[in-house]
């Protein structure tokens, strides 16, 4: 038998099992006429395995992750099929596959060398990107081996880890200080989130710091978002909870003119499910999270946030339109009070507020606000009615005779009246649709 220590460089070929020439006798280990059996054939196997423990861990410090080219699969021998006087050396446990496997011959990306059952490596179909950070988000419990990518390396009994993506996400759910981590992680590969990766049947539970984390991930915050969505639209019990909550009453958004009773009636109903509870934290003002012990709402504007839930569960409700145009109404109030800006700047502010009610309520909602306003008793007249009422509260300069003309070109209507002029407050009004003055709204 011939015995080739390779060396540097690393050779291409990959391990060819040793193999008994035809020639050679066989020798049976258990020669009956010695009764300690054929002492030349086991020293010569036990010199043989002594001098293979040396040779390949020397090796493995040299061929690195290749090392799995010159070993042994498990459940195999070192040894070929021949001819079958191989047999009495295959058949030996210091030549098995198994045996080898136990040697610390694989190189992790710690630099460590540790045996089969001590290390793991992820499914190369899932291509995962940067795996050296990805396992140490993961929590895995063994050392990470970067195998070469053209060998199956389950043959040698190792770990194989699968479903890499999804269980980050998971984990991103239930250690808050890799939750940042994780999430930036997976948004930078395009981890495409769904619901069905969610925890089905158990209470996911947040602490308010994750929960802001997520909130950031748009796409991750959508997918949350329909699931808690679903569960309320299907009076069943929302999946999130928030484990460090700062519980307020919502009573205490609604204040201004609004009661809870005046809401959807799914969204009455859950919040009576919650008692009432309301969670601001620091997220926009379009965003919202119905959770088992409370419903999130926006730090900064709760009540917009809420409107958006309202709206969210039923987009024909009138409350949540009711409570964009007190916003607005604010917001046009703030304008003429601080009456700073020119004229034109006041113009381009009204039509901005104007526009971001309208793209709030969205095409449906404003058409069933414009619908409500049309239904509520107003005919084709009343709208010649206000123009007239308009030009009739005007100012008009001492000894002046007031005016008034109307005329129609085509799709436009144009009217003129001597009046001193438009105030900011003039402007408002006449380019207002259902909204209250100051004095209705307090």
């Amino acid at each position: 038998m011939k015995i080739i220590i390779p060396g540097n460089p690393i050779p291409k070929a990959r391990h060819r099992s040793y193999r008994l020439g035809k020639f050679i006798k066989t020798y049976d280990p258990q020669d009956k006429e010695n009764p300690g059996g054929n002492l030349w054939f086991t020293e010569t196997t036990n010199f043989l395995a002594d001098l293979l423990n040396y040779v390949f861990p020397d090796w493995a410090t040299t061929a690195k992750q290749s090392i799995v080219y010159y070993l042994p699969a498990q459940h195999s021998s070192l040894i070929a099929t021949n001819n079958g006087k191989e047999k009495c050396l295959s058949s030996l446990s210091s030549f098995s596959g198994n045996y080898y496997l136990t040697l610390p011959l694989f190189r992790t990306v710690d630099g460590d060398f540790k045996n089969a059952s001590e290390v793991f490596y992820f499914d190369p179909t899932e291509k995962i990107s940067d795996p050296v950070r990805v396992s140490k988000m993961i929590g895995a419990s063994k050392a990470l081996f970067l195998a070469p990518e053209n060998i199956a390396v389950g043959r040698f009994g190792i770990t194989v880890e699968q479903n890499v993506y999804n269980r980050l996400l998971r984990r991103s759910l239930t250690v808050s200080k890799l939750t940042e981590e994780i999430l930036d992680y997976l948004e930078s590969v395009g981890y495409d989130y769904s619901e069905k990766q969610l925890p089905k049947d158990e209470e996911v539970r947040l602490c308010s710091d994750q929960l802001v984390c997520i909130m950031k991930h748009r796409r991750l915050a959508d997918t949350i978002l329909r699931v808690a969505n679903d569960a309320i639209r299907g009076n069943r019990r929302a999946k999130f909870a928030i484990t460090d909550a700062k519980i307020t009453s919502i009573t205490e958004v609604l204040s201004g003119g609004f009661e809870l009773s005046e809401t959807p009636r799914n969204v009455e109903q859950y919040m009576k499910y919650c008692r009432e509870s309301c969670i601001c934290l620091d997220i926009t003002e379009d965003q919202f999270l119905p959770c088992y012990n409370g419903i999130v709402l926006s730090k900064s504007n709760p009540l917009s946030s809420f409107a958006a839930f309202c709206y969210e569960m039923d987009s024909r409700d009138t409350f949540a339109i009711r409570i964009k145009l007190r916003e607005a109404s604010h917001q046009l109030n703030q304008c003429i009070e601080n009456n700073t800006g020119t004229a034109a700047d006041y113009i381009r502010d009204l039509r901005n507020i104007r526009l971001t009610v309208k793209d709030s309520l969205g095409a449906t909602g404003y058409k069933s606000y414009l619908d409500l306003i049309l239904k509520s008793g107003t005919d084709r007249t009343r709208f010649i009615q206000e123009l007239l009422q308009n030009a009739d509260d005007c100012i008009y300069p001492t000894g002046r005779i007031p005016s008034f003309t109307l005329t129609q070109r085509v799709n436009t209507i144009t009217t003129i009246y001597n009046e001193a002029g438009f105030t900011r407050a003039n402007i408002r009004s006449i380019t207002a649709i259902g909204e209250l003055n100051t004095a209705a709204w307090n």
